[in-house]
Parts: structure tokens; sequence; C-alpha cells
């Protein structure tokens, strides 16, 4: 029973590294700009013949004829991060795998994953994951103020992205919530799937990864694996099923994720116009 339950945490918080370090991988290569070499302003303007033939064969430039760009190839400056699709799997994942284990389904399924639980931590209590599951998005955002931090967004722009991202994962875990009517392990409501709080605590992580790409990736692994811990917990404490706790996680960072695509094709059709 040990053994499955470090699978299972082993394998959570080897998702949190891959998700911490996605973003690590994108391509951040810029276009150059070509500008006309030196050498075209010093070809030879046209000759002018003067009228008096005492005088030497004059050359008059001709700047409006060089000032014109030859051969300049003109591009857009791109996204030195830009969002990839591929930064979509961690999310997918849980997501898939939370569906596949409900009941005494999939490998390991979530009533193996609870009564091994229970066995092991009976009568476990704890509300250490009501204030846990915050910290994430706390630090996506203070970290903006420590000097040398360069956050994606401006202070004022992040706040605002927090509360599209906050709005957007409450919504979908409501949602989900109230048509799934699944009941929760210890029987008190029938608000099990998917698991708020652990889609709190991922989607915070995945702000700050998605703010810091190139920044803290200690703090990433850091945050997703604070993340991890929430979801634990809400296990440990009887509240919530592992599926709850898989999928909630994806849902959390999936709501980030298209948040700053949407937000990166909005930005890309306005440059167009």
């Amino acid at each position: 029973m040990r053994k499955k339950l470090l699978i299972l945490f082993c394998f959570s918080f080897c998702v949190s590294i891959v998700e911490a370090q996605s973003i690590e991988a994108q391509d951040s290569t810029m276009r150059e700009v070509v500008y006309p070499s030196d050498s075209l302003t010093e070809q030879a303007s046209p000759l002018l013949l003067t009228a008096d033939t005492s005088t030497a064969l004059q050359t008059i430039p001709l700047t409006s004829s060089i000032e014109q760009p030859v051969d300049t190839a003109v591009a857009e400056v791109p996204e030195s991060n830009p969002i990839k699709l591929s930064g979509f799997f961690a999310p997918a994942t849980l997501m898939i795998y939370g569906l596949t284990i409900q009941g005494h389904n999939g490998l390991y399924p979530s009533y193996n994953v609870h009564r091994d639980m229970q066995h092991m931590f009976p009568d476990f209590h704890t509300p250490v994951d009501d204030y846990v599951q915050f910290i994430p998005a706390v630090a996506a955002y203070a970290t903006g103020f420590f000097p040398g931090a360069k956050p994606r967004h401006s202070n004022g722009r992040r706040l605002w992205m927090f509360v599209q991202a906050q709005l957007l994962t409450s919504v979908a875990v409501a949602a989900l919530k109230y048509y799934s009517h699944e009941q929760r392990p210890n029987g008190s409501d029938y608000l099990s799937f998917p698991s708020g709080h652990t889609a709190q605590a991922f989607m915070g992580a995945a702000l700050f990864d998605m703010e810091y790409p190139e920044q803290m990736k200690g703090i990433k692994i850091g945050l997703y694996t604070l993340a991890g811990l929430t979801g634990m917990l809400a296990m440990m404490n009887d509240r919530h099923w592992a599926n709850d706790v898989l999928f909630g996680a994806g849902v959390g960072m999936l709501s980030v994720r298209l948040l700053y695509l949407t937000e990166e094709r909005f930005k890309k059709k306005q440059n167009r116009r």
C-alpha cells in the first residue's frame, strides 16, 4: 500500500516538474531586420555635364535616390516567450487520467487510493490545505515587486490576469461540481468533483509559471509541490477522491494557459490592424 501511495505522489511531483520547465524549452529566438549596407551609398550617381567645357565633369549625388532602402526585409518582432500548445500536455494528462480512475476503474482506482489513505492516516484532519492553496497565487503577484524580477506583465495588468484566472477557474469548478453531483468520501455533501482547493493551488502555480518563463525555476517547482501537497491533504482529510484532485489540478492549469493563449492571440490580431 505504501508503495502505491509513493508511486502516486511521485507521479504528481514529476508532472509538476515537467510543467515548471515546459516554458523553458520554448523558442525565444528573434527575427533580425536587415538594413541596407553602406555600399549602397557609395554607388555612383548619374553624371551631369555642365555647360562650361572648361570645367571638369562633376558627379552630383542624388540623395533622394539613396534615402530609399533597397532590399530591406521588414518583419514584426515576435513574442519573446510565445505560448506553445505543448504546454497544454500536462493539464490534459492530469484530467484524462483523473477521469479514467473514477470509482473502481483504471490503474489504481480512486476507491483503492481512499482505502489505503484511511488505513495509513486514520482520523486524520488538518486545516492546512485551506491556507496553502493560496500561497502560489500570492507568490505569482507579490514577486513582481522584488528587485530584479521580470514578470511578463506590469503590476496592474498582472493583477487583472489573476482576477480573470480566478473567475475562470471558480466558474469551471462550480459548474463541474453542480453537474457531476459526486458524493465526498466522508459523505458530507455531493460537491466532491473536482477539488476546488487543488484547482486553486495549481492555478496559482501556473500563473507564476507563465509570468516568469525564464526566471526562478526552483521557486516554480516549489510552488507546484505545494499545490500537489494541497491535493494530498484534501485526500488525507477524507474530503476528496484521487480523481477529484487530479482533475482539479488540470482545471487550474488549463484555465491559466487558455487565458494567456487567448491574450496572445488577441494582441496579434490587434497588431495586424
